[in-house]
């Protein structure tokens, strides 16, 4: 959903389904298999952070999520 959102430019629709990945893979719910979609995740929402004028908020998600 939030890449669909993300997509059609309903940006503010597609934050909160990318950051329901976060939530779930912080409440311990197994992400077996699905380090792909946190990376994804991570990235088009730094995407979109960084396109909309929000570098610090980039730099964050790039520090948490992506940083190996």
């Amino acid at each position: 959903m939030a890449r669909a959102y993300h997509m059609l430019g309903l940006t503010h629709l597609a934050i909160p389904f990318y950051k329901k990945v976060f939530d779930e893979l912080s409440k311990g719910i197994s992400n077996s298999g699905r380090e792909d979609l946190v990376v994804d995740t991570a990235y088009n929402l730094q995407t979109l952070y960084a396109i909309g004028g929000n570098p610090e908020l980039a730099k964050d998600i790039t520090r948490k999520w992506l940083v190996i």
